[in-house]
């Protein structure tokens, strides 16, 4: 399941991508959860669209 997954890369690397938030963003229950469930740290690459990094440029 994806609890095991994330603790899997926890345990393997140091940063994973964030590819299905292109056209979507997560959650915020979600966000709070992997914060939650990840080292002091840990990076998280978030792939967005161009209208958030380049028009709103957040």
């Amino acid at each position: 399941n994806d609890g095991e997954m994330l603790g899997f890369y926890c345990r393997h690397f140091q940063s994973v991508e964030i590819n299905n938030s292109f056209y979507h963003l997560p959650r915020k229950s979600t966000l709070e959860h992997w914060h939650n469930n990840t080292p002091p740290g840990f990076v998280f690459s978030v792939k967005a669209s161009r209208y958030i990094t380049h028009m709103k440029k957040l």
